[in-house]
C-alpha cells in the first residue's frame, strides 16, 4: 500500500464552481488542492528519514479527478494524493516509501506522511480554501 493522503471537496463547493462558467473547474480546483497538499509534501520531506535523499526527492503531489463511474465519489470529486513517485523513469523512485513509513519485518515504522498531514491538515485547508476564495474575487469582480 501506498502511504498517501486524500482531500475531498465538498457538493457545496461543487455546486458553487459549476456557477463560474467562466472558468474551468477542474483547473480551479486542481489548483486549489494541489496548493494544500504541497504543504502537507513539504513537512513530508523535512520529516522523512534521508539517507541519501532520493525518498524525499520522489515525495509529490497528484491530483485526479473522479466520476461517477469510479463508483467511489460523485461527479465533479476530486482527490490528491501526497506520496512517493514510484516507477521507471521517474527521476526518483520512492517505491519503498510504505516500507519506510510501515516498517518490515527487518526495520522499524518511521511514520513520515501521516505526521505531515497530523500537523498540516488544517494549514493544507486553509491554503486550498484561501486559492478558491481568491479566484472566487477574481472572476466576480472580472
Amino acid at each position: 500500500m501506498k502511504p498517501s493522503v486524500k482531500l475531498v471537496v465538498s457538493r457545496d463547493l461543487e455546486r458553487n464552481l459549476k456557477k463560474l462558467s467562466r472558468v474551468s473547474r477542474r483547473e480551479v480546483v486542481e489548483e486549489a488542492i494541489t496548493e494544500g497538499a504541497e504543504v502537507i509534501a513539504e513537512e513530508a520531506r523535512i520529516l522523512v528519514p534521508a539517507r541519501t535523499g532520493n525518498l524525499r526527492d520522489s515525495i509529490d503531489v497528484s491530483t485526479q479527478a473522479l466520476n461517477y463511474a469510479s463508483g467511489r465519489l460523485g461527479r465533479g470529486s476530486y482527490e490528491v494524493f501526497v506520496g512517493a513517485r514510484q516507477g521507471k523513469g521517474q527521476p526518483h523512485d520512492g517505491f519503498y516509501g510504505h516500507m519506510v513509513e510501515f516498517g518490515t519485518v527487518h526495520s522499524p515504522p518511521q511514520p513520515f506522511i501521516r505526521p505531515a498531514f497530523d500537523q498540516k491538515a488544517e494549514e493544507a485547508t486553509e491554503v486550498a480554501v484561501d486559492r478558491l476564495r481568491k479566484e472566487f474575487n477574481r472572476i466576480m469582480k472580472g
